[in-house]
């Protein structure tokens, strides 16, 4: 096994993926594995601008906080599998939330 392939493994393995296909260059495909086995496709130079599986990322909870100051209204929005599954305002009173 090449010096390179050698080194991207144990990179790739540090954020707890495993490669399954050869490693050739930064712009060239691999085959990737994340934890929870999902198998995908990327370029190593994709790959680290977020190091998260594509399919793990598309699956994860979102919560979202916003404040408008001119108002002091705080709402939220919690988003999954690309979906809203509730918004809503959180009541203040002055920098207190309840």
């Amino acid at each position: 096994m090449a010096l390179a392939q050698q080194v991207k493994i144990k990179e790739l393995s540090e954020y707890g993926f495993k490669l399954l296909s050869s490693y050739k260059n930064l712009d060239t495909e691999i085959k990737l594995s994340c934890k929870n086995n999902h198998e995908f496709t990327i370029t190593l130079k994709e790959f680290r601008k977020s190091l998260k599986c594509p399919i793990c990322k598309q699956t994860e909870s979102h919560k979202t906080l916003a404040l408008d100051n001119a108002t002091n209204i705080t709402g939220y929005a919690i988003i999954q599998d690309g979906k809203l599954l509730d918004y809503g305002l959180i009541k203040s009173k002055g920098n207190k939330l309840f």
